[in-house]
């Protein structure tokens, strides 16, 4: 009888919705287990937290970049409806339909204001290219494959 390779731990986090300290405190344990993560969308938005949104991008850019180097087998990251609503928004020529929404359903303003380059199309069109890299595609998102459908509200 051959003994069973032993599997990857794996840890589901979802809907941070910016509150960086508790992403912090949910991921902890786990630092050093060899785990996956996989964070199951909706990152930004409604964070009780100042600059919330922007440590959580942070956090998890930095965990994708280096997962040996925090003991992590890796980190996937899945695009939950806020995201998806924050490149909708940044992909409209101006302020319309899309960044309503976004900003109805918690999306700070200020998050995009403190972005290294302008974000509108209008405003700057040779840097939108640059603007959404940077802003709104700060994480590498696992699309498809059949691994998981998320959907929140």
């Amino acid at each position: 009888m051959t003994t069973p390779e032993p599997r990857t731990p794996v840890v589901a986090i979802g809907d941070v919705h910016g509150c960086a300290t508790l992403l912090r405190e949910a991921i902890w344990p786990h630092l050093g287990s060899g785990a996956e993560l996989i964070l199951l969308g909706d990152l930004i938005d409604r964070s009780p937290e100042p600059e919330g949104d922007r440590q959580v991008i942070e956090l998890v850019r930095e965990l994708q970049a280096n997962p040996d180097a925090y003991g992590l087998a890796g980190m996937t990251v899945l695009r939950g409806n806020h995201e998806q609503m924050l490149l909708d928004a940044l992909a409209e020529q101006s302020p319309g339909e899309a960044t309503d929404l976004w900003e109805w359903n918690g999306g700070n303003p200020e998050f995009l204001a403190a972005a290294p380059v302008t974000v509108r199309k209008d405003e700057a069109p040779a840097a939108t290219q640059a603007a959404i890299t940077n802003v709104a595609r700060v994480m590498s998102f696992s699309e498809g494959g059949g691994l998981i459908q998320t959907t929140s509200g």
